[in-house]
């Protein structure tokens, strides 16, 4: 399977992989959240909600494989995977983010509570 000893790297580029197709549920839920709670700065929502999980983990993974790298360590990912991991965050992972949270401000329902609330 994909989680085996032998193929380390796989499950690295599994999370990413699977992190890159699902942004487009994270843009909506952050959008829709953000659009209900009557935030004005969207897209600076959108930016934070993509780059606070993709931007740590990216560095964690860039750090691990050097260190792969410098021991010679045969589950170093090859710089060409690398490439391939970046274009798909790049044009695919944040269109879907964007595009997500621009259809959740579009079609956002008011936040309805189920008693009344104040503002403090």
């Amino acid at each position: 399977g994909v989680a085996t000893h032998n193929n380390r790297g796989a499950i690295l580029v599994s999370a990413l992989l699977i992190f890159a197709f699902t942004s487009g549920i994270n843009g909506y839920v952050s959008g829709s959240m953000y659009s209900k709670l009557e935030g004005a700065n969207w897209v600076w929502n959108l930016l934070l909600s993509y780059f606070l999980f993709l931007g740590p983990l990216f560095v964690m993974a860039t750090f691990l494989n050097f260190v792969a790298v410098a021991y010679n360590s045969s589950t170093a990912l090859p710089f060409g995977t690398i490439v391939i991991l970046l274009l798909i965050l790049t044009l695919v992972s944040f269109p879907l983010c964007i595009i997500g949270g621009i259809t959740a401000r579009n079609f956002a329902t008011p936040l309805e509570t189920p008693c009344r609330t104040t503002k403090i």
